[in-house]
């Protein structure tokens, strides 16, 4: 009769090594390193947000204050020459005494600052001012800046130029700011005219962004100094894992090598029991039977003897037999 067999210590050994847990630190590394490097780009973008954003708000505040104070101490003499530009040619408006001396007031005004060129323009847009000459004329109507500050509110761009040419000559690679101010008499009266001023931000656009640049350092650090700690807690935690998959394998191994011996040894008690017990009883009972003469004399009287001796000898064999029996079976809980 076929029976099922049991597994070996082989086969268990393989089938609890297929729970060994995986290696989490190296595809953890990865992720995180991956994340780590999103976040970097993320605050890498955002300090280059800031710092156009911090740029902007201080050219505004820069150009609105030097507005207020071209308004305050040029505005008189700007209208007088936007109404000489109206009836004279470009040669004689730019030689006029009015125009030379609101063109030294602007040099003055500009003097020591960082400001690079001042226009002033009408409200159609026509340059009637500038302190580079050759702008003198330009229309501007149209020009999405101009339009906001038309409307009463200031507006501005900066960008690189690799020449720009200033009050005081031709400058190269240098950042500029421009911002279109409304031209007004006083804080809210109306708008009269529109004064455009460029300003050298260079040093100020290198200040904020070596201090973003110091900022996105300090943040990526950080973020690198947190992903090491991640990654040695992890690592920590996985040593200790496999040290206690590694216990667990050993303490399962084991038992099954054990649960094998004790089913082998269950199995040689068994055979035995059959394999020695029958043959046993066989020579017990023909020996009693000899003994009993039942078929006849046995003739000779040392062969009863010998039967005797053969039966009792069976008997002690078969309880030494038994006793180991009942010993296994007590040691096997059965």
């Amino acid at each position: 009769m076929a029976t099922n067999q049991p597994p070996t210590v082989t086969e268990t050994t393989s089938e609890t090594a297929e729970v060994t847990p995986a290696r989490f630190t190296r595809r953890f590394a990865i992720i995180t390193a991956v994340i780590i490097a999103i976040a970097a780009v993320a605050v890498a973008l955002i300090q280059i947000n800031l710092t156009g954003q911090q740029i902007r708000q201080m050219a505004d505040l820069e150009h609105a204050q030097f507005g207020r104070a071209i308004t305050n101490d040029l505005w008189d003499e700007a209208e007088k020459i936007f109404q000489y530009a109206e009836t004279h040619s470009m040669e004689m408006h730019t030689s006029q005494p009015d125009y030379i001396e609101l063109m030294g007031q602007a040099r003055r005004l500009t003097m020591g600052t960082k400001v690079l060129k001042i226009k002033i323009m009408d409200l159609d847009g026509i340059i009637k001012f500038s302190t580079d000459p050759n702008d003198l004329g330009k229309n501007y109507t149209g020009n999405p800046a101009f339009e906001t500050a038309l409307k009463g509110t200031p507006s501005g761009e900066y960008g690189f130029r690799k020449a720009f040419n200033g009050i005081y000559g031709l400058i190269e690679n240098i950042w500029v700011a421009s911002c279109y101010i409304p031209g007004r008499v006083g804080n809210q009266g109306p708008v009269r005219g529109i004064v455009e001023v460029y300003t050298d931000i260079t040093a100020t656009r290198a200040a904020i962004r070596n201090a973003a640049i110091e900022n996105a350092t300090v943040a990526i650090a950080a973020l690198l100094i947190v992903y090491v700690i991640l990654l040695f807690i992890v690592w920590s935690a996985e040593r200790v894992v496999h040290a206690q998959h590694a216990r667990a394998l050993a303490l399962t191994t084991a038992m099954a090598r054990t649960e094998a011996a004790n089913r082998a040894k269950s199995d040689f008690l068994a055979n035995m029991s059959h394999e020695l017990r029958t043959p046993l009883n066989a020579i017990i009972g023909f020996s009693e039977i000899m003994g009993s003469e039942i078929k006849g004399p046995l003739g000779d009287p040392s062969y009863k003897e010998y039967v005797a001796d053969i039966s009792r000898s069976g008997h002690r064999l078969l309880g030494i037999i038994d006793k180991v029996l009942e010993l296994v079976h007590a040691e096997n809980g059965t």
